[in-house]
């Protein structure tokens, strides 16, 4: 992970029990999920996390799917951070 986001910012970091504040990635522009949202690590700053949260869900997987999926121009959609909490 840490090779990637040094690489690229097209990157997914799942957190469950770590905190990406403290083991990354480190790329602003990188993506996390963490308790059930997905943010930029750069929104980390400003955005509260509780202590414990919850595990990855099957539920979670459309979420991902959208953000990582390429744009279309046809989806209604399209540019829209999902919001999965």
């Amino acid at each position: 992970m840490h090779i990637a986001a040094a690489s690229t910012d097209n990157l997914l970091s799942i957190h469950t029990w770590t905190n990406p504040r403290r083991v990354g990635p480190y790329n602003p522009d990188a993506w996390i999920w963490k308790h059930g949202r997905l943010l930029r690590m750069r929104e980390l700053e400003t955005t509260k996390l509780k202590r414990r949260g919850r595990q990855f869900k099957a539920k979670d997987i459309d979420a991902i799917v959208k953000l990582v999926s390429p744009p279309r121009s046809d989806r209604s959609d399209a540019g829209v951070t999902p919001d999965i909490s």
